[in-house]
């Protein structure tokens, strides 16, 4: 069963086996959650369990007898109510089985305060009420709590059963459950809701989406046959894109009704203008703009009302013209400011009001939609007349404190901003280069000359976790405190800093253990929102672990932190300072050591680090487009490194392809890959010499020995986001100084410093070195990575003195460079920077475009059209050439070419090495090729020759067939490939095929999608399909019309599906050719006349025309066969003088 579409009202399933009869919906499970309810509590022995597994609600029940002092509770310590703005305690429960079925008395907490409300325990659901505002009822904080059964004389047995789908508190006392709650409302969802979806098996299922209160990352819905048998899952994911984020700019307004006299306002240039004109016919004059959709508004901070605005085109008499500023608050008009205070001038303005009393402060909590008429008075001193032809205009429109609010200063917490632009679209700095480094001491960094600056940070520094925060961010129904003393001041120093001196910064975001419980043994105890439960004491650091996005309450808080780190630095003014990008957690190949993600599989890894860099991603893309995030991982690469036990660490590059495919499978999106390439060994700076590094996919280790293997991987169209290759930030790697103060020891860390950073130039798409690090630390052991030692009398970290590699990173990129950097060549196995040649480019031309790199010579007619090179050749010496490469010949043993020419003869390749002047003949290869008015392939194995394999390649030069009499060819791609699996996909070329399964142009070798079914060769022979055939399935239907109608290749029960229901199978319709999903289009007959019978033929298919003397002898006999070139209608003739003959037409491939 898979998931093919979703909308906002439903999801579309197809079921891939073959099913009939009825199919039900069995259960909706939430995905994203370990724990559905954290911080739900029975803190007395009276009930048993609490059970959350039940479809949709909370199960109670109840020990028999009662003990003494029976008084079960129920507690959500994790949902403090905000009693100053909500009050209305609404439920939805069921009772059953009281003794003598009396009705069960509950007690309704929001500790102190509390209200007794009765239940029939009539096995019914029940909605119950209760106004919590008529006892002692204010404060910020409040549990809620739910006490059953709430009387000593009550009596229950063993069969009292206490069901609570919800339990809610609200502003309205009307609430039911059916909408999303709004503002300050606390809604507790205790499960999914209960399925009730049934019907008849087909090939596309159309259910309804559950969004719930909370909208779940991750949803499965599970079906079962008539037999209850589970037919299979589909995993929903939410698509958090398009979810409302604090501030955004939005431009979802409209015209309050159009027959009212204004047209439906347009955006452009920032600007949201609504024209005026006459009302329809019996329609009042009542102008007005509001807003589509609610932003969070907190009137205890942000008490002002502003906007800018502009009125043309009035032509009546008066200065100032009536307004009306409304504010929805849970769908309900507030009460209305007006004032005759709007100048119709034509000319920009800005209007203020204080939101006192008379606007209703209160009725302004929680989620606000604005309301603007205008005018707003008299029509008889304002008739449309005087408006008809003009506009009212916006700019900007705030709710904010008293300070002067306009968008180029801060915005108060709490308050809102309407604009009608993105004020984002600037684009965030990059720092000019790579060069950075880690380290606290950001005078030291200016001084270096640093690019890229490195922060390290803990979400908790960020947050405000007591009850009563002064700094709060929305994200749906919470309220996340936020430390904007630590963000705006401590980290936004050294940020502002950084960018003040032309530093990007790239921060590693990281979590702490924490305690289970804040404020534990204490009336306030609650759940720690930041612990993701499977961290663990026993791992080896409790300062670099996982984010908590294993349930709704922690997922909040983490989206939340970005998102206001995101918003605050890039604000459009520069005051802030600039973040540039994230990386999420640390090596997270290591998991339990370095992420402390528990003892868990790969797959399970990946499946929540992958949830944490989405909601990262969509969070900081809300607040500014250029956000992007980085995966981290060590330079362990192709094997487990560390202790290599799987359930505590894992294979790099297993966990990239695997992580790189679910991406893709939810919806991709442009994360970016972290490496830390330290040497093999951390205490051998002497990287060159590792002999685990090596330039292959297959590579254990990924150092600067063989950065390009990294980049190169990334190049794989499975890694490539929108076509394009992702970028790489050296998150972490530095050079041990044996001993300290030794000149030789620090000499090798200042030549590996130059090394490195001279092999960096030469890697595309790398975005940041970041050296780590700046001074020793003693936490690291025995460990000298620091350009800085450490004053070995003084406890911590302190700049004590330059070691030579601090000059080396001042002095690279600058004019000093090569006096500084050059010295350090005597240490390293080459004698110049020029020496240093990375095989990182492919050889690779497909002449969809001219390649402006490739020049001709004695071809006097040539040029690039249709996909193809083409020439023409009149004299004896011609050549094609591209002198701009840098590459090796390793791994690109294998050259083939797909051509037609008019002439045979041996094609030849040249090349140049590193060093040769010119093309020699000692340096060349032959290629057979034979005339032909047809694509052929033809091929060149360099493996043998020494003077291509390990080579530094600088040239190539092409020379087809010289001939004085002239003839035309085409090359359709020149390609190079490595030997033995020129595809590189695990499946060496003798077991491949070099037939062109597809027909798209490569031999099958060559091919990683032989039969181009959208599945690799690689992965349909680890399940032994046959990555070459059509019909990789074996159902009879083939791979292109399989893929065409949205069929599975690899599932050949389909074959036997109806799903039309025209009553021929899919197999039936794909000889035929007809629709597999209209149940109009079947195959018939379309006309009979004498001896002749009339079809609609389909290219590529044979009809037999079969004729019997009668029904009852049922012997068919063929008396007409013919195979179609083309659609369109056939007939077929029955040649035979036969009196009389039934009929019947047989289709074939």
């Amino acid at each position: 069963m898979t998931l093919i579409k979703a909308s906002d009202s439903d999801i579309t399933v197809q079921l891939n086996e073959a099913v009939s009869g009825t199919v039900n919906l069995l259960e909706i499970e939430p995905y994203d959650t370990l724990n559905p309810l954290r911080g739900l509590t029975s803190n007395r022995p009276d009930c048993q369990a609490l059970d959350l597994s039940n479809d949709g609600f909370l199960r109670v029940t109840f020990i028999d007898p009662a003990p003494a002092g029976f008084d079960p509770q129920i507690e959500f310590k994790d949902y403090p109510v905000n009693a100053d703005y909500v009050g209305q305690f609404s439920m939805r429960v069921r009772v059953s089985r009281t003794q003598s079925g009396a009705d069960m008395p509950f007690r309704i907490f929001g500790l102190p305060a509390y209200q007794d409300i009765l239940v029939p325990a009539d096995g019914a659901w029940h909605i119950v009420r209760v106004d919590m505002t008529t006892t002692n009822w204010s404060g910020t904080s409040r549990i809620l709590r739910i006490d059953p059964a709430n009387a000593q004389s009550f009596a229950v047995n063993s069969n009292t059963v206490v069901d609570i789908d919800w339990a809610a508190v609200t502003y309205r006392d009307d609430f039911d459950g059916s909408r999303n709650h709004t503002g300050f409302d606390v809604f507790i969802d205790l499960g999914m809701p209960e399925p009730s979806w049934s019907g008849t098996a087909q090939r596309e299922i159309v259910l309804s989406r559950y969004n719930g209160v909370r909208d779940r990352l991750y949803s499965k819905y599970i079906l079962t046959d008539a037999g209850t048998n589970q037919i299979g899952h589909a995993r929903f994911v939410t698509d958090l894109s398009e979810l409302l984020y604090s501030e955004d700019s939005l431009q979802g307004w409209t015209a309050l009704n159009v027959n009212n006299g204004i047209m439906e306002p347009v955006v452009s240039g920032g600007i949201l203008a609504a024209q005026y004109q006459a009302p329809t016919s019996g329609s009042p004059w009542d102008p007005g703009v509001q807003d589509g959709a609610p932003l969070r508004v907190d009137m205890d901070v942000a008490k002002e009302f502003a906007m800018k605005y502009r009125i043309a085109g009035y032509s009546g008499s008066f200065s100032t013209v009536p307004m009306a500023l409304y504010g929805f608050v849970l769908g309900e008009l507030g009460t209305a400011r007006q004032e005759d205070v709007l100048i119709p001038d034509g000319e920009w303005h800005v209007y203020r009001t204080r939101l006192d009393q008379s606007v209703g402060a209160l009725s302004w909590h929680g989620d606000v939609k604005i309301r603007l008429d205008v005018p707003n008075s008299d029509p008889g001193n304002y008739p449309s007349s005087h408006f008809i032809g003009g506009s009212i205009e916006l700019d900007w429109v705030s709710v904010s404190d008293d300070a002067r609010f306009t968008p180029s200063q801060p915005l108060c917490d709490g308050g809102q901003v309407w604009t009608f632009e993105d004020d984002r679209t600037f684009a965030l700095s990059d720092g000019g280069g790579f060069k950075g480094t880690d380290g606290t001491v950001l005078t030291d960094k200016a001084d270096l000359g640093i690019q890229k600056n490195k922060m390290n940070f803990l979400q908790k520094n960020a947050l405000n976790l007591s009850l009563s925060p002064g700094t709060t961010w929305a994200v749906d129904e919470f309220d996340i405190g936020i430390n904007a003393s630590y963000v705006h001041n401590n980290m936004g120093d050294d940020i502002r800093y950084a960018s003040a001196n032309g530093m990007a910064t790239i921060i590693t975001s990281l979590n702490s253990l924490g305690d289970y419980w804040l404020d534990e043994g204490t009336a306030d105890q609650r759940f720690n929102p930041l612990r993701n439960p499977l961290s663990s004491t026993n791992a080896p650091n409790t300062f670099s672990v996982a984010h908590n996005v294993m349930d709704p309450v922690g997922l909040a808080h983490y989206r939340g932190t970005m998102e206001y780190l995101g918003r605050y630095f890039s604000d459009p003014s520069g005051k802030n300072g600039e973040l540039y990008r994230f990386t999420i957690g640390n090596e997270l190949d290591q998991h339990w050591a370095w992420y402390n993600l528990g003892e868990i599989t790969m797959e399970e890894v990946v499946e929540i680090y992958l949830t944490s860099c989405r909601i990262a991603d969509l969070a900081l893309r809300s607040q500014h487009p250029d956000y992007r995030i980085y995966l981290s991982f060590t330079h362990y690469w192709d094997k487990l490194g560390g202790i290599a036990d799987p359930l505590k660490c894992a294979n790099m590059r297993d966990f990239l392809d695997l992580f790189a495919a679910r991406a893709k499978e939810e919806g991709d999106f442009p994360w970016a890959l972290c490496i830390h390439p330290y040497p093999q060994s951390l205490f051998d700076p002497t990287f060159w010499d590792d002999t685990g590094p090596t330039d292959s996919f297959d590579t254990e280790y990924m150092t600067f020995k063989n950065l390009q293997v990294a980049r190169r991987y990334l190049q794989q169209e499975s890694m490539l986001y929108n076509g394009q290759v992702r970028g790489i930030n050296l998150g972490e790697q530095g050079f041990h100084v044996a001993v300290d103060g030794d000149a030789e020891d620090e000499a090798i860390q200042a030549a590996a410093m130059a090394y490195s950073h001279k092999i960096v130039e030469q890697v595309p798409d790398i975005e940041a070195y970041l050296y780590h690090r700046q001074v020793d630390h003693s936490l690291e052991g025995t460990l000298r990575f620091g350009i800085w030692a450490d004053n070995p009398d003084v406890d911590g970290q302190q700049l004590f003195r330059r070691r030579p590699s601090w000059y080396v990173l001042r002095d690279y990129g600058t004019d000093n460079e090569s006096a500084t950097l050059d010295p350090y060549l005597a240490y390293l196995p080459i004698s110049s920077w020029d020496d240093i040649n990375l095989a990182d480019i492919k050889l690779d031309y497909d002449f969809d475009e001219p390649d402006p790199n490739i020049t001709t010579i004695q071809l006097p007619m040539f040029g690039t059209a249709n996909g193809v090179f083409y020439g023409t050749v009149a004299t004896n010496d011609p050549q094609m050439i591209n002198a701009n490469i840098n590459t090796y010949g390793d791994g690109q043993e294998t050259l083939l070419l797909r051509l037609k020419a008019e002439r045979s003869g041996n094609w030849q390749l040249f090349w140049k090495n590193a060093g040769d002047v010119a093309f020699a003949q000692a340096r060349s290869a032959l290629i057979p090729v034979s005339a032909s008015t047809v694509f052929q392939i033809v091929s060149a194995d360099l493996s043998t020759n020494a003077l291509w394999v390990g080579q530094n390649l600088k040239a190539w030069r092409l020379d087809p067939v010289g001939s004085t009499t002239a003839y035309d060819f085409e090359l359709d791609y020149i390609k190079f490939g490595p030997a033995g699996d020129f595809d590189g996909d695990g499946i060496t070329d003798a077991l491949e095929s070099s037939a062109d399964s597809d027909g798209d142009g490569l031999p099958d070798f060559a091919d990683t999608d032989s039969n181009n079914n959208g599945w690799s060769d690689t992965r349909e022979a680890s399940r032994g399909w046959n990555a070459a055939s059509d019909d990789t399935d074996g159902d009879g239907m083939s791979n292109e019309w399989e893929i065409q109608y949205g069929f599975d290749p690899h599932d050949a029960l389909e074959a036997q599906w109806d799903f039309d229901g025209d009553g021929y199978d899919s197999l039936a319709e794909h000889i035929a050719l007809t629709d597999p999903e209209n149940g109009l289009d079947y195959f018939v007959i379309d006309g009979v006349g004498e001896a002749v019978v009339t079809v609609d033929a389909k290219a590529g298919r044979t009809y037999t025309l079969l004729a019997a003397a009668n029904l009852v002898s049922n012997v068919w006999n063929p008396v007409d066969v013919q195979t179609v070139a083309v659609d369109g209608p056939l007939v077929l003739v029955d040649t035979n003088d036969t009196e009389t003959a039934v009929y019947r037409v047989r289709v074939s491939k």
